[in-house]
């Protein structure tokens, strides 16, 4: 049996480790691609707010009182008062203000 030459023996070797890399890289891309996947249902359950409660955040970002959103949106003020509340326990924030600034961080408003 002939004796494997230098250059057979040394491509071997590179092949495997190309093989080695790209599986490193497929498995890479496939962490990245599950994390962003992640990020963004989360970011989906955490501002899951309606059409009317995400007006209601920009009408109060605006600096506009309950009775003016309502007037605005043609609600009752106690409508906005249950969409303030609603929206206050979606976001776990402390206050509106948290909430306001989170939406506007995240591009909502």
């Amino acid at each position: 049996m002939p004796k494997p030459c230098f250059f057979h023996e040394t491509r071997a070797v590179l092949l495997k480790f190309e093989n080695i890399h790209r599986t490193a890289l497929n498995g890479i891309h496939q962490i990245k691609l599950q994390t962003m996947i992640l990020g963004m249902a989360k970011k989906k359950i955490i501002h899951s707010y309606s059409d009317q409660e995400l007006m209601v955040i920009a009408l109060i970002a605006e600096g506009n009182t309950n009775a003016e959103v309502a007037d605005y949106l043609n609600i009752a003020e106690n409508t906005v008062k249950t969409h303030r509340r609603n929206i206050l326990k979606k976001s776990n924030a402390a206050n509106f203000y948290q909430v306001i600034s989170r939406c506007i961080r995240d591009g909502l408003i």
